[in-house]
């Protein structure tokens, strides 16, 4: 996950979020072969973690929280992103308009 975070900030990311995965009946069938085919060393974790239900514990999710926000603090992503303006604030001209645009012309 560092090196994911550490790539998005050398890009220029301002955020970065992360979440543990949920893994529902319909996706499990299509994710675990995947995994099957390309990560075997993987999948029967996968099975076990997510067999009896679609949602890790809380405390999973609140681990993987904490672990990208010491990343976001190490490579800078989300400091200061509000006092930065925006790429595309200026890069289009905003059309003001004295009235209320139809939402369907012409109906």
């Amino acid at each position: 996950m560092e090196s994911v975070v550490s790539a998005a900030a050398a890009a220029g990311a301002r955020h970065i979020f992360a979440g543990p995965l949920f893994l529902k009946p319909s996706s499990a069938a299509v994710f675990l072969p995947f995994v099957e085919e390309h990560f075997p060393h993987l999948v029967e974790d996968y099975r076990q973690r997510y067999q009896q239900r679609a949602f890790l514990p809380p405390a999973y999710g609140k681990r993987i929280s904490q672990l990208i926000a010491s990343f976001r603090r190490k490579y800078g992503i989300g400091r200061d992103h509000r006092r930065q303006p925006l790429p595309y604030a200026t890069k289009w001209p905003v059309q003001v308009f004295d009235e209320q645009l139809e939402l369907f012309p012409g109906s």
